[in-house]
């Protein structure tokens, strides 16, 4: 997510309340880095992964829920 002020934050926290689960780009490789920042600080962000790890992370969520729902 992204956004202007707290936009990204509030993105986070709406998929939280929805029983969603978060993952954010590590703050060093950001462009916008105060966004992430202020999403962490809140407590919103589940996971905080490097750029590089961010699909192997979506993917091993996704199959560890289909595992669950079995």
């Amino acid at each position: 997510m992204t956004g202007i002020g707290n936009d990204g934050t509030e993105g986070f926290a709406k998929v939280k309340k929805n029983s969603g689960t978060t993952i954010a780009q590590e703050v060093e490789t950001c462009v916008y880095p105060n966004l992430i920042q202020c999403a962490v600080e809140r407590g919103v962000v589940d996971w905080v992964v490097n750029e590089n790890e961010l699909s192997t992370t979506i993917a091993a969520l996704i199959e560890n829920t289909a595992h669950a729902e079995v």
